[in-house]
């Protein structure tokens, strides 16, 4: 059990920086409650496989964005995105069902070949 939600703790969310902010880990509500959709709706689409999502990176310091050559005005910065990784689920399928989550929907989604990116900015939807 997470102290942000049933399935989230703040830890995960945490600046992975190295002597920058303390780790902090200032997170939008938005965002953990897309989270919670999110999984919510694989698992309903994918039963009866138990899809879980590991946090890779959550909350950044400038410091520690800058460090890793991300843009300044990255939504990390401000707690509004994650970099997520699915469980018991391909990332491709879990792309599937992420704009019929409502905080996701006009967010911003990156693809990766290990994790995708999503955010809960209001001015999209964006895609790469």
């Amino acid at each position: 059990m997470g102290d942000l939600s049933p399935n989230f703790d703040r830890a995960e969310f945490a600046c992975k920086g190295k002597l920058c902010c303390g780790q902090s880990a200032p997170i939008e509500e938005r965002l953990i409650a897309a989270l919670e959709h999110l999984r919510r709706m694989a698992n309903l689409k994918y039963y009866p496989v138990d899809v879980s999502i590991e946090i890779q990176s959550g909350f950044r310091c400038q410091k520690h964005n800058s460090e890793i050559g991300s843009k300044p005005s990255s939504y990390h910065t401000l707690g509004m995105a994650a970099d997520i990784v699915p469980h018991g689920i391909s990332i491709l399928k879990l792309a599937s069902v992420i704009r019929k989550v409502p905080d996701l929907s006009f967010g911003g989604v990156g693809l990766y070949d290990t994790f995708m990116h999503v955010d809960v900015r209001k001015n999209g939807p964006t895609n790469w």
